[in-house]
């Protein structure tokens, strides 16, 4: 049995270490920073592809969804109540 202990407790201080290598160490932020930065601009990037996404067929269902309820539930009249 202690030996099936030492194998986990070597097991996990070698994730432990891969871990920290991930999430801490500067060669995560290094790497983190080339990712993030090596297709261009990450703000400029996202404005860009906002631009691109084509929005009418969301828009046209939730006005759809919208005037439906409207229909169910007519807003209250000012002055009725």
């Amino acid at each position: 049995m202690r030996k099936n202990f030492s194998a986990i407790a070597g097991y996990s201080a070698k994730l432990f270490r891969l871990a920290f290598d991930a999430a801490v160490s500067s060669f995560s932020g290094r790497q983190q920073l080339y990712e993030r930065y090596s297709s261009g601009d990450p703000v400029h990037l996202a404005g860009t592809l906002y631009g691109l996404y084509d929005k009418d067929a969301h828009i046209d269902r939730i006005v759809a969804m919208l005037d439906e309820l409207e229909a169910r539930h007519p807003p209250p009249v000012a002055g009725e109540g």
